[in-house]
């Protein structure tokens, strides 16, 4: 369910006895902009400033990275950056 949620640009959820009706909608443009992207969550608070945690297949692996406090936009093409040279490092081993 993680991984579907997360992976999503949005998720929904049907109203039950317990909770109302939800969307949940991704903002990770990761999702978009890179392959294989297994999605996670963007984040900000003032302490750590824009914030991603990232997960990806390379090579036949999954690979997780966490960025903080790098610039709202960049840290989609810094977490590019980061996957492919990765990917980059498990297809030399």
């Amino acid at each position: 369910m993680f991984t579907t949620v997360v992976g999503s640009k949005a998720h929904k959820v049907t109203k039950t006895k317990v909770h109302r009706a939800h969307t949940w909608r991704n903002t990770n443009k990761l999702l978009t902009r890179a392959d294989d992207v297994l999605g996670v969550k963007t984040g900000y608070t003032d302490a750590a400033g824009y914030c991603l945690l990232f997960a990806a297949e390379r090579n036949g692996l999954q690979v997780v990275g966490v960025l903080l406090d790098d610039g709202n936009e960049r840290r989609f093409s810094t977490a590019e950056k980061l996957l492919d040279y990765a990917g980059d490092q498990i297809g030399l081993a």
